[in-house]
């Protein structure tokens, strides 16, 4: 058994840090403080301090991830990268055991914010694709690769790419087409488009449109 021989609060004044025997132990998420109703003088057992331990790292995790998504939405994939680096080096072990421990409480956090609505692959993916059109064109090949390395699974990338229009591509390969076009206007009719082609095609563009704009301009 430990005693409880101090308790203050961190900068953030979310944490706390717990003294045990006088030493400094740890720090725990507010919200299982007071849950627990810790205070001076009490003592906790080891199995006991490992549950206050756990319930605070399984908090902090979920509001470090809701922080991370409030920038911009993210895929599962992401969040559970980004989360992985962020778990302590309290939880993260290279046993067997400890491993364990670091998966099962990222997918608790994970299964949290799913179920608050804040964790959704096919609106990230929706969101992504439309804010890739709109800001920085890329035709179909690419927003797949992209999609794919952020973890997205195959039957949502197809069906998001599938609500693509011809027409939302043609216009989003025109606005890249008309940028190059001005950065290149002076160099030489063959070379201009050499490079108007490669442009398109290493965004992702299908030949089929590249040339549809190519012969628009006459180059």
């Amino acid at each position: 058994m430990s005693t409880v021989t101090r308790l203050s609060p961190q900068k953030s004044k979310k944490r706390v840090n717990l003294y045990l025997d006088g030493k400094f132990f740890c720090g725990l998420d507010l919200s299982v403080v007071l849950r627990h109703s810790l205070k001076a003088g009490q003592e906790l057992s080891e199995e006991k301090l490992a549950t206050l331990v756990n319930q605070s790292e399984k908090e902090s995790l979920f509001q470090k991830a809701a922080n991370f998504i409030s920038y911009r939405p993210r895929s599962e994939k992401e969040v559970r990268d980004y989360l992985s680096r962020k778990i302590t080096s309290r939880v993260e072990s290279p046993t067997p055991q400890g491993c364990k421990q670091k998966v099962t409480l990222i997918n608790q956090s994970i299964k949290r914010l799913k179920k608050s609505g804040l964790l959704n692959d096919f609106d990230f993916a929706k969101w992504w694709v439309g804010q890739r059109l709109e800001f920085r064109p890329k035709g179909r090949f690419a927003l797949k690769a992209e999609l794919f390395k952020k973890g997205i699974d195959r039957k949502i990338i197809d069906e998001i790419l599938k609500n693509i229009s011809s027409k939302e591509e043609v216009k989003a390969a025109k606005k890249i087409y008309e940028k190059a076009k001005r950065q290149l206007k002076s160099i030489e009719p063959k070379k201009k488009k050499e490079r108007l082609i490669r442009r398109l095609s290493s965004r992702g563009f299908s030949w089929n449109i590249i040339k549809m704009l190519v012969d628009e301009n006459g180059l």
